[in-house]
């Protein structure tokens, strides 16, 4: 038997404490010639553009690739968030990166990458017909931490793909083509990710 989800009412609209809002995904103003060779994700049709572009930096920074003193933090825990014209929110996925210029900065907005080869044209499409804003919000693990173990110090940093799943796992968000779906069908948006 399959639960259909009041999307109004859907329990995942809460961000845990700790996380701030970075950005926002956005609707680029103007379609920009990509330089990207093609793969199995992009066609020869979509190739010709960038695919989100980022609502807050697009004014303030003058970079279509950004760098690493661009952002706050460089190893993050992010959650993304539909927000729809209306003003209703919706988590909608929970990831990791190591480096947040590039994950951020670029592979969402080009549509490059492994994960975002096919999310961010996804995404793209989702916010020309549905509207609204993917809103980032992040959680930073820069810190280096220093243990004392026996004779030595050792420093280490947290290992994000555990508090990934963490996150996943405590909201209820889960990761994938087949999740992605999921929340189209539930918004009513139809698109088939390649």
């Amino acid at each position: 038997m399959q639960i259909r989800l009041d999307f109004n009412k859907h329990k995942n609209t809460a961000i845990p404490a700790h996380f701030t809002y970075l950005d926002s995904f956005v609707l680029p103003r103007e379609l920009k010639k990509s330089r990207r060779v093609l793969d199995e994700h992009i066609t020869e049709e979509i190739r010709f553009k960038y695919f989100l572009e980022l609502k807050n930096r697009r004014d303030s920074i003058k970079r279509v690739c950004y760098i690493k003193e661009d952002f706050p933090i460089e190893r993050l825990i992010y959650i993304l968030v539909w927000k729809s014209p209306s003003g209703e929110r919706r988590i909608f996925k929970v990831g990791q990166s190591q480096h947040c210029w590039q994950r951020i900065g670029r592979n969402y907005l080009s549509g490059t990458g492994t994960n975002t080869g096919w999310l961010s044209p996804a995404l793209h499409e989702f916010l020309k017909q549905k509207r609204g804003e993917f809103e980032i919000y992040a959680r930073g693990f820069d810190d280096v931490i220093a243990e004392l173990d026996k004779d030595i110090t050792v420093d280490y940093t947290p290992r994000l793909d555990k508090i990934e799943k963490h996150y996943q796992v405590s909201l209820d968000i889960k990761d994938g083509k087949d999740a992605v779906a999921e929340f189209f069908q539930e918004t009513g948006f139809r698109y088939t990710i390649k």
